[in-house]
């Protein structure tokens, strides 16, 4: 009992793909990431969505002048693109866009601490907007993407402390930091600001 499936082309798609996310609250980089990864897909896929196959996929993702995790950060994306066409009736059950496509890999880089000098000079020069990121990953330890979803309600700087919510959390666990009088000062300088 096949039902012919809705037709509908790869930009038509993703215009549907992104309305459907930031509807469903996705983060502002989320819906940054999906954006430009789907819209360049779409600019270069003149087709309908039927006609993408894993092929299609390997021979975008291997023309790409980028990165590895450049490419491991599109297949993703193409990968959850595909299963949104399935779920939402345009592509088959079981149709897998990235299947057989070439995995590539996030290597790690050599893990980096700065020097007190540094850090120093990077707070000198740092601008308004980007001084509280680097003060907080800097003296709090905190994960660049979590310090990026913090609200300056969670940060109480006359009890001394982070509060890192479980939904902000990567491991979506709720974690307290403590800050120390020193970065209380600095804290309230960027706050004033």
């Amino acid at each position: 009992h096949n039902k012919a499936l809705p037709r509908i082309t790869v930009a038509a798609a993703v215009e549907k793909c992104l309305a459907q996310c930031r509807a469903d609250g996705k983060s502002a980089a989320r819906i940054h990431q999906l954006e430009c990864y789907l819209n360049s897909f779409a600019g270069d896929m003149n087709c309908e969505v039927s006609e993408v196959t894993p092929g299609l996929v390997s021979r975008y993702l291997t023309s790409m002048t980028a990165s590895e995790r450049t490419k491991k950060n599109a297949r993703d994306v193409l990968g959850y693109f595909g299963r949104w066409l399935v779920l939402h009736g345009y592509l088959e059950r079981g149709t897998d866009l990235v299947e057989g496509v070439q995995k590539y890999s996030m290597k790690p880089g050599e893990i980096q601490i700065f020097t007190p000098a540094e850090i120093a000079k990077l707070i000198e020069h740092a601008s308004e907007k980007l001084l509280p990121y680097i003060v907080i990953g800097a003296f709090a330890g905190l994960r660049g993407a979590e310090i990026q979803r913090l609200d300056w309600s969670e940060i109480d700087l006359a009890d001394g402390f982070i509060e890192v919510k479980a939904e902000k959390s990567k491991t979506d666990t709720r974690r307290l930091i403590p800050i120390r009088s020193e970065e209380r000062r600095v804290g309230k300088e960027c706050r004033s600001r």
